[in-house]
């Protein structure tokens, strides 16, 4: 898609809140705005949300003032927005989070846009802790992330504790949510195990 550029958006705060929409928009020839939109997440889980739609003029700018009731956004160039998002999926992929499924479709937007040209580098991740139940605590730098496939296995007796994130922290509330469903269900099938081999026991 090599339309001309309408308009290219990121959140001013995107590196304070960690999370935000990134905009990148074409005009097409009959008025209408090819739209691309991807929720990113810069701290850790990369492209959280993505679609690509034609919008008229009308329904473009409602999209940006509903988006403008959470966050702030500006101009910024479609080199350096393309850098970004690129940059955020790339840098969750190493930590094992894939990007949302129609990132692949919203992605297409880009086009001919160079992000090798943009000179801006920008501050992904943050800081984590991998709290085990021991007590034992794990700091993993940003630029230290070779290590960091093991968050992968997400065993219920780590818990992964990353601040100001709060994509994360919902991610967290239901992987918490799911070990104690697996907890529930194993400790079930212990007490059934145990009752068939008492009444056994009992009956010989």
């Amino acid at each position: 898609m090599n339309s001309p550029i309408h308009q290219c958006l990121a959140p001013i705060e995107l590196f304070e809140t960690g999370i935000g929409n990134v905009v990148v928009s074409r005009r097409l020839s009959d008025d209408y705005i090819a739209t691309g939109v991807f929720l990113v997440d810069v701290f850790c889980l990369g492209v959280e949300n993505a679609f690509l739609k034609i919008l008229s003029p009308d329904e473009y700018e409602y999209m940006l003032e509903k988006m403008e009731e959470n966050e702030t956004l500006k101009p910024v160039a479609p080199d350096y927005a393309r850098k970004l998002v690129e940059g955020a999926e790339a840098y969750a992929g190493k930590l094992g989070f894939s990007p949302h499924p129609d990132y692949r479709k919203a992605k297409q937007i880009f086009g001919n846009i160079n992000a090798a040209a943009c000179a801006t580098s920008s501050s992904l991740g943050r800081m984590a802790n991998l709290s085990l139940s021991q007590g034992l605590m794990i700091h993993l730098p940003d630029a230290d992330i070779s290590t960091i496939p093991c968050l992968k296995v997400a065993a219920p007796m780590v818990s992964i504790i990353w601040s100001r994130s709060v994509a994360l922290k919902s991610f967290m509330a239901r992987m918490r949510t799911k070990m104690r469903i697996m907890t529930r269900k194993r400790t079930r099938r212990i007490m059934r195990r145990t009752k068939i081999e008492l009444a056994v026991a009992i009956h010989y």
